[in-house]
């Protein structure tokens, strides 16, 4: 495993171990979502 996959796979354990932070983790994923589809706008654009 590489150390970004390493690193992933660290924090998808403390997730999955803290319910409270899972909502930050989901809240922060859907706001690089959001990053990554106004990107694809402006490079269609």
């Amino acid at each position: 495993m590489s150390g970004i996959g390493q690193m992933l796979f660290r924090q998808r354990q403390q997730m999955f171990s803290r319910p409270g932070s899972f909502s930050l983790t989901l809240k922060a994923i859907s706001s690089k979502l959001m990053k990554i589809k106004t990107l694809s706008i402006f490079i269609r654009h």
